[in-house]
């Protein structure tokens, strides 16, 4: 059995995709990363590497995943607010997705 180590781009791409981006725009926020080094100037690779982690940010599995975290914390509050948006999450309404 061959195993194939997932990269952190191949992690990225498939978080957007599940969270409603089309093929298109994922490979326009991760195009900077096939550009050869030193091709764009630092400026423009950190605009492009900060678009990308705020759309991966954004994504539902961030969401979920951080909500999650805060659902089992010692912060009751926290914990309670957590858990009403899941329950909203998991029952379809489209809060903070895009849609």
């Amino acid at each position: 059995m061959k195993i194939k180590e997932i990269s952190e781009r191949d992690h990225i791409s498939s978080v957007l995709i599940a969270s409603g981006y089309t093929t298109e725009e994922v490979a326009e926020l991760t195009q900077f990363l096939d550009a050869s080094v030193g091709r764009l100037s630092a400026h423009e690779e950190l605009i492009s590497s900060r678009r990308l982690e705020m759309a991966e940010t954004l994504s539902r599995d961030w969401i979920v995943s951080n909500l999650r975290r805060l659902a089992i914390s010692n912060d009751h509050q926290a914990a309670v607010s957590a858990m009403a948006l899941l329950v909203k999450i998991s029952q379809g309404k489209r809060i903070l997705f895009k849609p």
